[in-house]
């Protein structure tokens, strides 16, 4: 599901937060003290939330193999179709994602972008199909899921699920708060940002207009966000992974629009 990853990333966060464990303002390097070497030492959780630290760039000759080199810590969270790392036993349930077609002309992309998605690690079909890729840990973009699964994850967030509920309300209205408004210089578009997920904006986000939404999309289309006004979570995944020449035109912009006009002629839940 690629960046749509980094919304349940951003919750495991916020779980800690609320337990204590950590607080937003603390230095990164409290936690993870190698990670001060050249000038970081100052940069806070907050920041790297609200991709403000500086460091979008990943080191530079990091292979398919770096992103597999990492003990597995991380377990499906109680939701049996939602991985970080899949089992061997899941390896049969899982699609294979297919590259779209690549518009023939576009806009010159950030030159930041290819410090962040290095030409050898694209987000596509062709590392993300891999056995040993499936099988590693990328909090940032290698969740395996399907649509409930994502869905009830924002659900555990916007209202609760069966008496569960991931973070109380008083936290969730916290991290739905904006953070930042700038155009981000990897994706170069204008984004909101809460403390990790993104915000509903003007420029075309697959998130929800409606008021305290908050998610994360996708490199190829997917998305998935919770709703708390309307008590609603949406989880869009997709095996075709495209790239619009046009925002708007993306599946997951038009999706959340039709979701949006719904909601516009129902009565508040």
């Amino acid at each position: 599901m690629f960046s749509t990853t980094k919304g349940i990333t951003y919750t495991a966060i916020h779980i800690l937060a609320e337990r204590g464990l950590l607080d937003y303002d603390d230095p990164v390097a409290r936690y993870w003290p190698a990670f001060a070497a050249r000038g970081k030492s100052r940069v806070t959780i907050r920041q790297l939330l609200t991709h403000s630290a500086g460091v979008p760039q990943m080191p530079e000759g990091s292979t398919p193999e770096d992103l597999c080199d990492w003990d597995r810590i991380c377990a499906p969270l109680g939701l049996r179709n939602l991985f970080f790392g899949i089992p061997d036993e899941a390896e049969d349930r899982v699609a294979f994602l297919e590259d779209g077609p690549i518009p023939e002309y576009g806009p010159e992309p950030m030159p930041m972008l290819a410090k962040a998605i290095p030409e050898q690690l694209p987000a596509a079909a062709t590392l993300y199909n891999c056995p040993n890729i499936r099988r590693a840990c990328i909090p940032a973009a290698g969740g395996i899921m399907n649509a409930r699964d994502l869905a009830r994850h924002y659900a555990c967030l916007a209202t609760g699920v069966d008496g569960v509920r991931l973070l109380p309300p008083k936290r969730v209205a916290l991290i739905a708060q904006e953070q930042t408004r700038a155009t981000d210089q990897v994706i170069g578009l204008n984004i909101r940002k809460g403390l990790g997920y993104f915000l509903h904006g003007e420029n075309g986000e697959s998130i929800s207009d409606s008021p305290d939404s908050f998610g994360h999309p996708g490199a190829g289309g997917s998305v998935g966000y919770a709703d708390p006004a309307h008590g609603l979570a949406v989880g869009f995944t997709k095996t075709r992974l495209t790239a619009p020449l046009e925002r708007m035109t993306g599946s997951d912009v038009k999706l959340s629009a039709k979701i949006q006009e719904v909601l516009s002629t129902s009565p508040a839940l």
